[in-house]
């Protein structure tokens, strides 16, 4: 992945806090926010060794002749929205009886958000959490969407940040809407107070 990147003049910048909180953790539901198809490369390039992840796709993905081989090859779980909450608890099912050091990494958002915001998280992380009693492990990625924005075909040059923050623990006794929107803000507040820094130090 990191070859691939760098052959696009991609680099993904991870800070030692973050590669120590990787490197740490055994099993965690990982939740991301998803700005671009540059994610899941840029992540899997800079975790380290003894981190393992896999990570939730559509099904409608898997039926296209390379995504099918290599999702077979990765140990992607597959995700049918059309089937509603059997598609949830499959994934419950999948995930639980993986090995329990493996973190499985889904898109808060459920789909690609353009713009300098993030968009309404999906409960199913949440629920997942809860129902499996694991740690959330919340990272951001900044930066992907300009590189690869929706709809586009061909990567700019550039730099990928990749922060992750620390362990998210659900409530057992609060509902998953109003665990769903603390996990929002947490990583919301986090997000933009980044990106302001960002921006101010570009000035």
């Amino acid at each position: 992945m990191r070859l691939a990147l760098w052959s696009l003049d991609i680099r993904v910048d991870i800070d030692e806090t973050s590669l120590g909180r990787l490197a740490t953790d055994e099993g965690s539901l990982i939740v991301m926010n998803h700005k671009s198809h540059l994610d899941v490369p840029a992540l899997m390039s800079v975790l380290p060794p003894q981190k393992w992840i896999t990570f939730g796709a559509k099904v409608e993905l898997s039926r296209l002749p390379f995504f099918k081989r290599a999702f077979q090859c990765a140990g992607i779980l597959l995700i049918d929205r059309s089937k509603g909450s059997r598609t949830l608890s499959h994934l419950i099912d999948a995930y639980r009886s993986s090995d329990p050091r493996l973190s499985l990494a889904l898109f808060a958002e459920g789909t690609r958000v353009p713009g300098a915001n993030l968009g309404p998280f999906k409960p199913g992380a949440v629920a997942i959490a809860r129902r499996l009693e694991r740690s959330i492990l919340p990272i951001c990625i900044f930066g992907s969407g300009a590189l690869l924005p929706k709809h586009s075909g061909v990567p700019k040059p550039g730099v990928i940040h990749i922060r992750v923050l620390e362990k998210y623990e659900c409530v057992p006794d609060l509902p998953v809407g109003a665990q769903l929107e603390k996990l929002q803000h947490y990583m919301a507040h986090y997000y933009l107070e980044s990106t302001s820094e960002d921006e101010h130090r570009a000035r």
